[in-house]
């Protein structure tokens, strides 16, 4: 029964999970460079953007909506699991013991796995946000996708420098998903209020802030008036 198809790809796949030695297993000459490490905190820029922007949307949205349903994505224990998850993992996989025997490299995959499954959920239901806006997190995650996958055939031929420039993609993407959030929180709310189309929840969520401002400024001025 083991030889079918699916039984065979799942024994792979487990396989692939559990390794806890990459194919740079004892090359202690491998000299990661330290940029290399740095882009693995990549997905903690990601959780901090995603606290930033997230929350505002999903509230505003609610408001503009006159709805009080509760948006299911869990952007707060997604962000939280970016920051001080996904990015030591990565770290400690990628940089720290990419040349040995370690249960950071399974700990890295699973995480890794959760994430983008979220990812993919996230950008899937986030609210009032533009097509244009989804559409750039689509390709930029098949991107990513594409450099992860020559990453591990650059791992398995030995080849250091590809696996580092590849890899190296790969950790671009919450930095790049972390720009086209912040795009669609500040630049693509003010195009639609200046095309005079629909409000988009992070235009709604600056309009909300602002009003209270106007309001006290409003006020001190109709006092400044009275004599």
């Amino acid at each position: 029964m083991t030889d079918h198809p699916p039984m065979i790809m799942m024994h792979s796949f487990l396989e692939w999970i559990g390794k806890s030695r990459m194919s740079f297993y004892g090359h202690e000459d491998l000299n990661l460079p330290l940029w290399f490490g740095a882009a693995c905190w990549g997905y903690a820029i990601a959780g901090i953007t995603l606290l930033w922007t997230c929350g505002p949307k999903i509230r505003s949205a609610a408001a503009a909506n006159n709805s009080n349903t509760c948006y299911t994505f869990p952007y707060r224990f997604f962000a939280l699991e970016l920051i001080f998850l996904q990015s030591p993992l990565s770290f400690c996989a990628d940089y720290l013991n990419m040349t040995n025997d370690s249960i950071f490299h399974p700990l890295d995959r699973v995480v890794a796995i959760t994430s983008m499954a979220f990812e993919a959920y996230k950008i899937a239901t986030l609210p009032a946000t533009n097509k244009f806006v989804v559409q750039a997190y689509v390709m930029a995650a098949i991107l990513a996708l594409c450099a992860f996958s020559k990453s591990q055939a650059a791992q398995e031929q030995l080849d250091r420098d590809g696996f580092v420039f590849w890899h190296t993609m790969w950790h671009m993407y919450p930095i790049v998903g972390s720009v086209i959030a912040l795009v669609d929180y500040y630049w693509v709310g003010q195009q639609d209020d200046q095309r005079g189309g629909g409000r988009t929840a992070a235009a709604a969520y600056r309009v909300e802030i602002h009003a209270g401002v106007s309001a006290r400024k409003k006020k001190k001025m109709t006092m400044d008036k009275v004599p």
